[in-house]
């Protein structure tokens, strides 16, 4: 008796193309098209849509999207107070506006919003480390005199 072949352990076809997504620089994002992701994977732009929609239950172009604003909050993070128009053009966006729409119907609030909330948490933070080093000091000092006094 023949033993049966096992399949390969290749990703599918979806998560490939996801993975290709992901991992694409901040300018490149302009040139992912589903016509230039079929082509790259040798399939038609229809098996790859009909494929990536079956398993993502989303269109390439939404998920895309979403990936963008996904660096778009992770630049904001990092970067409290950036405005929103710096990270607009970091992710190639024609304009903050354009980027602001599409993080709005990602997140309950504008990248504007996010950025100074951030911004304000880390001026408390730096605030309140200083007050903590200050009290710290204060503290090592009335240490050391009391040891000398001795």
């Amino acid at each position: 008796m023949k033993r049966k072949s096992k399949k390969s352990k290749k990703p599918r076809l979806s998560d490939r193309v996801a993975a290709r997504i992901r991992n694409c620089k901040n300018k490149d994002y302009e040139r992912l098209t589903v016509e230039k992701l079929a082509e790259e994977f040798e399939v038609t732009p229809e098996h790859l849509s009909r494929v990536f929609h079956r398993d993502y239950y989303t269109t390439i172009q939404k998920f895309i999207i979403h990936e963008k604003v996904r660096r778009g909050f992770e630049i904001i993070t990092k970067s409290p107070g950036i405005t929103s128009k710096k990270v607009a053009e970091k992710l190639d966006y024609s304009d903050g506006g354009s980027f602001t729409k599409a993080f709005k119907s990602c997140f309950p609030v504008t990248p504007a919003k996010l950025s100074r909330i951030l911004a304000e948490q880390d001026k408390k933070r730096k605030e309140r480390k200083k007050r903590m080093e200050e009290a710290a000091k204060k503290n090592r000092k009335v240490e050391s005199e009391g040891s000398e006094n001795r």
